[in-house]
């Protein structure tokens, strides 16, 4: 073994202190002593500030040159380990691991170790941590197996789940060894085969290294035992310090240290004179809370925002970049600071890497791998074909999204749902339209490039096909040049992930597996990577808990005190519970939360000024709880200083415009040149803004238009003012439009025969011949129809042992209501058209109809029944016009072509969903002259309204809105507020 000539533990006071050592002891010293000098550090993030730290201590005057030692995380720091070591020894990455841990585990499998769950893509990355999580704790497979089958044996003969979780240790006991094997046998090396091959160098670059972070107990990117085990044994390193706070090392680290580092020296080092502990910023009228309270994390930063400013004017030649916003976790934070401090004028900068997958090439991906899923179905084709980062061409020219809106209905009419093949006939045989042609053959010419993707096939094939597609569609970024910058960035990390992916199956793991697989594996890996969009030079720094205590800051924001976050929870292992894996040297939860306090009570006297804490309230619409270290506020030993809520001055650029006097001067070029356009418009109190148009008179108005006034103005002024054609449907079968059409001839045609036949009234007595002609009716029309569209529909027409049909619906109303006055005469599908008086006194008026009854039934007392057939249910009989303006026309249409004086002694909805089926206006006769009356009415009013212009969004059924297809842009909540 090894040994460091000097291992020390250096104790500080707090993290002032510890900046201070570090900075001191990676300084020291000649240029070559300091060239061979590690610090590591837990993060890039962490890196960059102790960098700026040690620049602005050497070069107080301005731009220079300093010579700094390496700033390494801890992959970074064994990554420069293996580059000492000799080219053969080659390292495997993460890809590579996966791919060969997935190898060995079905390996393992067929050799007889059945797992007691299926292998699965994100399985094989828990079963790769946690053989990483054993081999780091400073134990073996042959550890692991032994601890485990101990703990397990005794109780199988009365637990059944011992017995599944010892088949999944032997399991996974084969899957390790034959995946070290695979490792031995390629000469390859990982984390674990690295240490040994360093232990065994001669010599490593570094003399000496300062350890900055914990343990991985009370640390996210703290060492491992391992690690330190390493850095006692490897060759060359004279020295190594180890640098903690005096809270950190009492939380637990100073124990574990004794046992990692022999023979170690403890120091304390202390800035001379006690050092100045900040002032906590405290709000003065909230029950004597110590911290800030805000609804959201968007209002948190904008008080900080407020508050930033505020102390700018205070002290205006005090840098920006002295304040930090310091969080646990960076999202939302870096996406939310970007719009409220740049509304605000606050100038910012980020450090922090953020995850691939929210950026939109990568969301992009996943448009490619949805239409292949779901066999390029309508609505995942449109959306690939309609993303901005790709571009499609067909007879050489680019689709158009004119283009994309006519075969997206096209595809709907067509009723396509999800084949390449069907998709193919639609590109060859669709109407002549130049643009839906093109739209077509580049969707038929996109499904047959991705075909390669619907069948098993090696993750190569797959991955080259994804990569080809991306290549060949490849849309050249716009727009200004940090976001084509971004756009390129992102783009070159999907395809370097893509790439790498697939070079680790072509060496190692290459059988054939669905799509599906390789999918998931793809999302493993975009998911886990990052890149750092670095974001401004200058102004406040937004950074993670980690990278805060490297930074000198004079004040310090913590934000997002919730529950959820401070403390992080712990992660558990998904293969064995806590009891058991603490004889693995596992950390137990309590070691975890004692190292989070102690660490959160370091950061509260990170600044040199003041600190400010913040929570929230609502996370997503949902209350968050608070975080418990909120308690230890009063109990810190910072002075409190209470700060009065004043009223809030203008600081975000929206406030020039929403507070009165609206100030241009505080806008831009081009939003004050807005301003002045919105200031020179119509007053918000015009009626325009309210719903009000110009009229829309109409030479004949159609009933069912008018019932669509009646529902929502504004819905009938967008299809039949704008004509805007809602979003088509897919419908697995006829749609509910052409199911009403067939059932209306149906039952055209069925009472058409009945008469024809001399059937008259349909009685109890007649209703079984009725049936049986029902159904041939329906027989003849179901058999033009195809098999699956006429099973349907004969299960809707003449029912199933569970369900009743709609003859059966139609044929009992008129049975059990055939008993008064005798039908004389039906008249089906009966056109209505021409002048309608309607209404009565001053109200009434003549109003040019369009309409068609579906049923009128003559009776033989001179009056009638009108009928109208519902697919589902029926209307609100208080919210539409509909029947009483049938009766209204039919009595008059009667009365000119038969002579005599016709009036309605029934009107009712025979619907065919669920609940009752036959609904008439009203139970009396005077009940239904009110009905009449009061339809009639309405249907005035609308017609008035139509003419008039008036198209509010005023919905006669709130529930509509929640399916409306216009609901977005209606602005009704805009309406009502005024």
């Amino acid at each position: 073994m090894i040994a460091p000539r000097l291992t020390r533990l250096v104790r500080v006071p707090d993290v002032g202190s510890f900046r201070q050592v570090i900075l001191e002891r990676a300084t020291a010293g000649t240029l070559a002593d300091i060239r061979r000098r590690a610090v590591i550090v837990p993060s890039h993030a962490a890196a960059e500030q102790l960098r700026r730290t040690i620049e602005d201590h050497a070069l107080p005057a301005g731009p220079g040159a300093v010579v700094l030692p390496w700033l390494l995380t801890r992959d970074g720091w064994r990554a420069a380990l293996h580059a000492d070591l000799p080219r053969s020894l080659a390292r495997v990455d993460g890809f590579e691991r996966e791919v060969l841990l997935l190898a060995a585990a079905r390996a393992a499998a067929a050799d007889g170790f059945r797992p007691p769950f299926t292998i699965r893509p994100g399985l094989i990355t828990e079963m790769l941590a946690f053989y990483d999580g054993v081999r780091r704790h400073g134990r073996t497979v042959a550890d692991f197996e032994r601890v485990a089958v101990t703990a397990l044996e005794k109780d199988i003969d009365t637990d059944r789940g011992a017995v599944r979780m010892l088949e999944q240790t032997r399991f996974l006991v084969a899957a390790f060894r034959r995946y070290e094997a695979l490792l031995a046998d390629r000469g390859l090396l990982d984390e674990h085969g690295l240490t040994a091959a360093v232990l065994a160098a001669p010599s490593s670059r570094f003399t000496h290294v300062l350890v900055a972070v914990g343990d991985r107990a009370g640390d996210g990117s703290g060492l491992w035992p391992s690690d330190f085990d390493l850095l006692t044994r490897v060759a060359g390193l004279t020295r190594l310090e180890v640098v903690a706070t005096a809270a950190v090392l009492g939380a637990g680290l100073q124990d574990r240290l004794r046992r990692w580092l022999p023979e170690h020296e403890e120091v304390v080092a202390a800035p001379p004179g006690e050092p100045a502990a900040p002032r906590l910023l405290a709000p003065a009228d909230d029950g004597g809370a110590a911290w800030w309270c805000a609804r959201d994390r968007e209002e948190e930063l904008a008080r900080i925002a407020r508050h930033v400013k505020a102390a700018h004017r205070r002290q205006p030649d005090a840098p920006l970049s002295r304040t930090a916003v310091v969080f646990k976790r960076p999202l939302p934070y870096v996406y939310l600071a970007r719009q409220v401090f740049t509304s605000a004028g606050v100038p910012h900068q980020t450090f922090d890497a953020l995850p691939l997958a929210a950026e939109p090439y990568a969301a992009a991906l996943d448009l490619v791998f949805d239409a292949v899923d779901s066999r390029f179905a309508r609505s995942a084709l449109v959306g690939l074909l309609r993303s901005p980062l790709f571009s499609f061409r067909a007879g050489g020219r680019p689709i158009s999204s004119a283009d994309l809106a006519l075969f997206d209905r096209a595809l709907s009419e067509a009723r396509y749902l999800a084949d390449p093949m069907e998709l193919a006939r639609f590109a060859r045989e669709c109407p002549s339209a130049a643009g839906l042609q093109r739209a077509a053959r580049a969707a038929a010419a996109v499904a047959d490039e991705l075909r390669p993707l619907s069948a098993d096939a090696p993750p190569t094939v797959h991955l080259d096909t994804v990569v080809g597609f991306l290549d060949a569609h490849e849309r050249p970024p716009r727009g200004p040049s940090r976001v084509v910058e971004r756009h390129l960035r992102v783009r070159s990390a999907v395809l370097t992930a893509l790439t790498r992916l697939r070079e680790a199956h072509a060496r190692f793991d290459d059988a054939p597996r669905p799509f599906a697989e390789t999918v998931a594996l793809v999302h493993r890996w975009i998911e886990q990577q990052t890149f750092t969009p670095r974001e401004g030079s200058g102004g406040v720094q937004l950074l993670d808990a980690d990278s805060a205590r490297f930074g000198r800051f004079d004040r310090i924001h913590l934000v997002g005190l919730t529950q959820q976050e401070w403390p992080e929870s712990v992660a558990r292992s998904i293969f064995y519970p806590a009891a058991m894996l603490q004889d693995l040297h596992w950390p137990e939860d309590a070691d975890v939360r004692m190292a989070e306090r102690a660490r959160f009570e370091d950061l509260l006297r990170a600044a040199a000024q003041e600190v400010r804490v913040s929570t929230i309230t609502l996370e997503h619409d949902a209350l968050v709880e608070p975080s418990p270290f909120l308690d230890d506020l009063a109990r810190c030993g910072l002075t409190v200083e209470r700060e009065p809520r004043t009223p809030e001055a203008r600081v975000f650029s929206g406030e020039a415009i929403l507070r009165d006097p609206q100030r241009a001067d505080a806008l831009g070029a081009s939003a004050a040149a807005w301003l002045a356009l919105r200031q020179s418009r119509t007053p918000a109190a015009d009626p325009r803004f309210h719903g009000q148009g110009d009229g829309a008179p109409s030479g004949k108005y159609r009933v069912s238009t008018i019932d669509q006034y009646l529902a929502c103005p504004f819905v009938y002024f967008s299809t039949r003012v704008l004509r805007l054609a809602e979003e088509p449907e897919d419908e697995e079968a006829l749609g509910p439009r052409a199911q009403g059409t067939l059932l209306h001839e149906v039952l055209q045609s069925f009472f058409e025969a009945w008469q024809a036949r001399g059937g008259g009234a349909i009685t109890t007595a007649t209703l079984d011949d009725a049936r049986t002609l029902f159904a041939e009716v329906a027989e003849a029309r179901l058999a033009a129809l195809p098999d699956t569209d006429a099973a349907l529909l004969r299960t809707r027409l003449l029912g199933s042992p569970v369900a009743e049909g709609v003859g059966d619906i139609v044929l009992s109303a008129e049975a059990e209501r055939g008993r008064g006055v005798p039908v004389v005469e039906r008249l089906l599908e009966y056109a209505l058209d021409g002048p309608t008086r309607l209404g009565l006194g001053e109200t009434a008026r003549t109003v040019r109809l369009a309409a068609k009854a579906d049923r009128i039934d003559l009776l033989e007392d001179g009056t009638f029944r009108v009928y109208d057939y519902k697919l589902s249910r029926a209307p609100n009989r208080n919210h539409v016009a509909q029947l009483p303006a049938y009766a209204a026309a039919a009595g008059q249409r009667l009365e000119e072509q038969r002579g005599a004086s016709w009036r309605a002694s029934d009107a009712a909805y025979i619907s065919f969903g669920k609940g009752e089926h036959y609904e008439p206006l009203a139970r009396d006769a005077d009940g239904l002259a009110r009905a009449l009356a009061e339809g009639e009415a309405r249907l005035v009013r609308a017609v008035e309204g139509i003419e008039q212009g008036v198209f509010p969004p005023r919905p006669a059924e709130e529930y509509r809105c929640t399916y409306c297809a216009f609901s977005s842009v209606c602005r009704k909540d805009y309406v009502r507020d005024a």
